[in-house]
């Protein structure tokens, strides 16, 4: 494992998810990748 995808919606929830990635990068070293996603109004 050489990359760690992490969605992100600002939540509490999402930054323990992005910390304990991040913690699990840097045992394997890997690289996280964090994404956010907003659905944007059409027309």
């Amino acid at each position: 494992m050489n990359k760690i995808l992490v969605p992100i919606d600002f939540s509490v929830s999402s930054e323990v998810a992005a910390k304990m990635a991040n913690m699990i990068a840097k045992k394997s070293k890997s690289e996280v990748y964090l994404l956010h996603m907003i659905k944007l109004p059409s027309g």
